[in-house]
């Protein structure tokens, strides 16, 4: 029985027999490659948390009820974003510094919008952040039985907010005027 539209067989048969039909134009893989390196964040996140409770039922002739404790918080982060740095595609020499051809300009390896350019200048996961930090997170809970069927409460603790992932992670764009300080990869010419 014949089949209208598209047929598995002939599809296979005209990819093993004509390849470059179905390859990838070069600045479409180059946008694949941006879009790769700056999805390509990640952050690992460990908290510790132990936590004192102390009860104290029945205060002043049992009409007080306080519940109290302090939370040690211990939070360590370590993130990897992607370097983004045009002054990569250059040549460089022994030392660091940009090569320049006899006018002056610097002598490109690829450029920027090219595959082997973007492929230079945009790199996966080579921005790197740890931090570390703890905090004393105390709390108090008091309950007072006012009268038999009235009770008046009062309640404090202190606590913290954490910021989304996509702020704390690095993700640095390099200038091409500046370099950072340190960095003999980033050197350029003034």
């Amino acid at each position: 029985m014949p089949r209208n539209g598209l047929s598995g067989e002939k599809g296979w048969e005209t990819f093993t027999t004509n390849p470059e039909y179905f390859s990838r134009l070069e600045n479409t893989m180059a946008a694949n490659h941006r879009t790769n390196v700056n999805a390509g964040k990640r952050i690992t996140e460990a908290i510790y948390a132990p936590y004192l409770r102390l009860d104290a039922a029945r205060l002043f002739d049992g009409r007080l009820i306080a519940t109290g404790g302090v939370r040690f918080e211990r939070t360590d982060t370590h993130g990897e974003g992607p370097i983004i740095n045009p002054s990569l595609i250059y040549q460089r020499d022994a030392a660091g510094n940009i090569i320049r051809n006899a006018a002056g300009a610097p002598v490109p390896i690829a450029t920027l919008a090219s595959l082997a350019g973007t492929q230079l200048a945009y790199v996966m996961r080579g921005a790197k952040a740890e931090r570390t930090y703890d905090e004393f997170f105390p709390s108090l809970n008091l309950t007072y039985h006012i009268k038999e069927n009235f009770l008046g409460r009062f309640s404090y603790a202190r606590s913290t907010a954490r910021p989304n992932f996509n702020l704390i992670l690095p993700g640095p764009t390099s200038p091409t005027k500046r370099p950072r300080p340190g960095s003999s990869r980033c050197k350029t010419p003034p």
